[in-house]
């Protein structure tokens, strides 16, 4: 396998693939997760975070700008606008990504059904790309099967429905080591704290006593670097051009 630029990467990731991309605030983590979902038709995002950008740039063809603008800009804030939006992708056939920004509750059991509900929606449309910028906000290792149902289920077996899902996370160790295990590709950016390092270097293939597979060095010098991780495979070190990737 040749992994030597960015686009090498989008390539490989198909529709029915898990794919998760983990580091810190401002790494480049969410930016490289829009970068590779703007390859997909009939994508559904969730945004606990409820600060989602597509970060497009503007083209030199006015009416194709202007095409663009409008298949990015669709937006709900609750599920009766969810439900609208998804309802005009389909009426229109045209593939459009759908946002989904809810408000934050206090009722966090509450909060996590209105969180997981999407991912039902999926599973019940089939042929989606689901995605979260903050898979923590869902479920943490002690609770994903009660808390979010609907993405456990799309994580280990969306695929059988035509759903693929993909999600950003800051710290390894929070997040549901079942998620951990069903990613396919995973792009990895310098985690500071090393039990995080040592659940990646698990995931790559590190042996016990043995050397890290992951350049980490790297990846703590140079910002915006990361490596990509398969089972059984880690590139080199790749820097992403976030002015490039933006454009």
């Amino acid at each position: 396998m040749r992994i030597e630029h960015f686009d090498d990467i989008i390539d490989r990731i198909r529709y029915q693939d898990r794919a998760g991309f983990c580091g810190p605030t401002d790494s480049g983590k969410t930016r490289a997760m829009a970068e590779v979902l703007k390859h997909f038709d009939d994508v559904l995002l969730t945004s606990p975070k409820r600060k989602w950008d597509w970060e497009l740039q503007p083209i030199d063809d006015p009416k194709a700008w202007e095409r663009q603008q409008k298949r990015f800009s669709r937006r709900a804030y609750d599920l009766k606008e969810l439900d609208r939006e998804l309802n005009a992708v389909a009426r229109e056939d045209s593939g459009d990504p759908v946002v989904f920004l809810p408000e934050r509750m206090a009722d966090r059991r509450l909060h996590h059904a209105v969180l997981d509900t999407p991912y039902r929606i999926a599973l019940e449309r089939g042929n989606t790309m689901t995605a979260t910028d903050e898979l923590y906000y869902h479920a943490n290792g002690s609770n994903f099967e009660s808390a979010a149902p609907w993405l456990y289920y799309t994580i280990t077996g969306g695929r059988s429905d035509g759903v693929g899902s993909m999600y950003c996370f800051q710290r390894p160790v929070w997040v549901p080591k079942v998620a951990l295990s069903e990613t396919q590709h995973l792009i990895v950016f310098f985690l500071e704290e090393q039990d995080d390092r040592d659940t990646i270097d698990a995931r790559a293939g590190k042996e016990r006593g043995g050397k890290s597979p992951i350049d980490w060095e790297t990846l703590r010098n140079e910002d915006h670097t990361f490596v990509y991780v398969t089972r059984r495979f880690v590139s080199e070190p790749l820097t992403l051009d976030l002015e490039k990737e933006a454009a």
